[in-house]
């Protein structure tokens, strides 16, 4: 489907004043700290496009326990979009959220709560963490291509698309 006739219904849709977004399900990015600027835009459109998404800089309330923080957005949100580069997967608190991610799907076991997105080939390759099992539970799903999307805008749009496709319920 052609980009412009998918950006004109989602303004229709909005037009209506209808809740057609409750169809997407609920997100919460992992991602590790040099890695912020691309998921602020992340989030920024997934927000524009109706997909309530939790970002730490914007909902994170100050004085919490930052292991809390990700534990309650892991097991709070439907989706878990995973920022895989070589700067967020060697970050303590990013295998954190992926534990957490994993545990709480191997007790829902119906449908994958982890979605894994690539900024660079780090994930599919290179990565070897401490437990392996993490990084072969990541490998074994299809990794979306966000590879140059953060300067490329058609690059980034097309990513887009196909992540919220993923998040329609």
């Amino acid at each position: 489907m052609p980009e412009v006739f998918v950006e004109y219904m989602v303004d229709c849709a909005r037009s209506l004043n209808q809740d057609v977004f409750r169809l997407l399900r609920s997100t919460f990015i992992a991602y590790g700290q040099p890695d912020e600027p691309f998921a602020r835009k992340l989030y920024e459109a997934l927000h524009r496009n109706g997909v309530v998404t939790f970002f730490f800089p914007e909902h994170a309330v100050p004085g919490e326990r930052l292991h809390r923080v990700m534990r309650k957005g892991v097991n709070e949100y439907d989706r878990v979009i995973l920022v895989c580069s070589r700067n967020s997967l060697e970050r303590e608190g990013v295998l954190f959220e992926i534990e957490e991610a994993l545990t709480r799907e191997s007790k829902i076991k119906d449908e994958p709560l982890l979605i894994p997105i690539r900024l660079d080939p780090y994930v599919l390759d290179e990565w070897k963490p401490e437990q392996a099992d993490l990084a072969e539970a990541v490998r074994s799903r299809v990794v979306a291509d966000f590879e140059g999307a953060d300067t490329d805008p058609a690059k980034f749009q097309s990513a887009l698309l196909k992540l919220i496709g993923a998040l329609k319920k």
